[in-house]
């Protein structure tokens, strides 16, 4: 996994991870051919360092033919999950009230053609808009869009390769 690092506070780092896509996903092209969410892992005066929270839009499958989409923040590890192919710096969160409210508040839509990304494209211009990131250089989405992408495509290569090397 690729991890592009920067500074550390004692709030948390705000990370752009994007993840291995699920089986029923597959043959998604552009930037949806990954799982977009925020990661957010606590810095070093935390009294849990090993637990991030992620933070994201994902699809639910009421049936195969039929999604929908719901906004989800969870526990995991710091260290990674088996899926997480890369995680891109975005800042230290130096207010995580404010934070919290514009993800939280950042639309979750059930139109067609709607995804992830979408959702992680307006929670970052809100999490801007409101300035509750210190550390971070405001890169602008397209930039910081293609940083992740590269960062995952790479970490995905080296999967494949590695996997090749074992059959």
């Amino acid at each position: 996994m690729t991890d592009s690092r920067r500074g550390q506070s004692s709030g948390f780092r705000l990370y752009l991870a994007l993840y291995i896509r699920d089986g029923l996903s597959l043959g998604f092209q552009g930037p949806a051919r990954y799982h977009w969410a925020f990661l957010a892992i606590p810095g070093n005066n935390s009294s849990n360092p090993d637990i991030a929270t992620r933070f994201h839009a994902r699809d639910y499958y009421i049936n195969p033919d039929e999604t929908h989409w719901i906004y989800e923040e969870i526990h995991v590890s710091a260290l990674g999950t088996p899926k997480l192919l890369s995680k891109t710096y975005i800042g230290d969160v130096s207010d995580e009230d404010r934070f919290l409210e514009a993800v939280r508040d950042a639309p979750v839509k059930q139109d067609k053609g709607w995804n992830c990304v979408n959702w992680i494209e307006s929670a970052m211009e809100m999490i801007w808009e409101d300035g509750v990131l210190e550390n971070g250089k405001r890169d602008g989405w397209e930039e910081l869009k293609l940083k992740a992408l590269l960062e995952a495509d790479a970490d995905a290569v080296r999967r494949e390769e590695r996997a090749r090397a074992l059959l």
